[in-house]
């Protein structure tokens, strides 16, 4: 195509040979929307919220402000480095999960008591008690505290 685009050139075609640029450049553009439209975070659902990313911010301290873990913010978001959030940033921060905090139980962790024991113990999975405790990871945990 580029051959014939130059024949026409030499010929004075160059009001055709616009055209052909401009035909073939929207529909590059037309190719790659899809792929923007991808690229954007969901929309929130009722109980989430947004959190616009400030100076200073990390995932970490972002999670902890909203009481969310960083992977629950990371794949929420499509974020493939947690490291690369921007200034101005949307953030869709996810809600707590479908456990409210009125129907939990408080737990004292025993000394050596595995998080995974005490999931099972209360019929729940130890991502559960990471999310609504705050736990930035399973194991840790000490003997004496309150989940």
């Amino acid at each position: 195509m580029v051959c014939r685009l130059a024949h026409w050139a030499r010929l004075g075609g160059t009001r055709v040979c616009r055209r052909a640029i401009l035909a073939l450049a929207v529909l590059v553009w037309l190719a790659l929307s899809p792929a923007f439209a991808c690229a954007q975070p969901p929309e929130p659902e009722p109980d989430s919220v947004v959190h616009i990313v400030q100076r200073g911010d990390t995932l970490l301290s972002i999670a902890r402000q909203y009481g969310a873990t960083v992977d629950a913010i990371t794949h929420t978001n499509g974020i493939g480095d947690p490291r690369e959030i921007y200034f101005g940033q949307r953030l869709l921060i996810p809600s707590r999960g479908r456990v409210r905090v009125e129907e939990t139980i408080p737990h004292v962790v025993a000394a050596g008591e595995p998080l995974d024991g005490i999931a099972k113990r209360h019929r729940t999975t130890w991502q559960t008690l990471v999310e609504i405790n705050g736990l930035l990871s399973p194991s840790v945990t000490y003997a004496g505290q309150v989940l």
